[in-house]
């Protein structure tokens, strides 16, 4: 993640910076969500971290400016946050999908790389779905979640929290 924004992704938007590697590697495979069937099969980002699995459910790819986004727009409290999300709802895009709409009450996770144009990027954007505290186990492991045909851990499973 970038050093403004926190290690826990609890802020209103953790950004994750990658490189489009000319050899397939870094942030490269971020611009098949260009196009509308890989955007469709490929809704969720599962991001581990020492104490959490996050699911993220994406919402938008599309082409942004360069700006850098956590020093160009306000993260520091809800209007902000609410201004923001007003732009991004509008701004043309190649996918986009109204009905994961976020609001101020959630977390999104901005996957962005570089295009062919100094003057743009490319952004994914997702919305904080589920969170499972504690995923390991006692020797290292990760549990097996159960998930439903939408992406989603089942809600019986015992160790995700909204």
């Amino acid at each position: 993640t970038q050093r403004l924004n926190n290690k826990d992704f609890d802020d209103y938007n953790t950004v994750m910076y990658g490189h489009n590697m000319n050899n397939g590697t870094g942030f490269h495979d971020l611009h098949k969500f260009r196009d509308p069937e890989f955007f469709n099969e490929n809704r969720f980002i599962y991001i581990y971290t020492p104490d959490e699995i996050l699911i993220y459910k994406t919402f938008g790819a599309y082409i942004f400016t360069n700006a850098h986004i956590l020093y160009t727009y306000d993260f520091s409290d809800e209007d902000g946050f609410q201004s923001y999300l007003y732009l991004i709802n509008s701004y043309p895009a190649d996918n986009y999908d109204h009905s994961i709409e976020p609001t101020t009450d959630d977390r999104i996770l901005t996957l962005s790389t570089c295009t062919n144009s100094e003057s743009t990027r490319l952004l994914v954007q997702a919305k904080l779905m589920y969170r499972a505290a504690c995923p390991y186990g006692e020797s290292g492991e990760v549990p097996e979640l159960i998930f439903s045909e939408e992406g989603l851990p089942k809600e019986d499973t015992s160790i995700i929290r909204k």
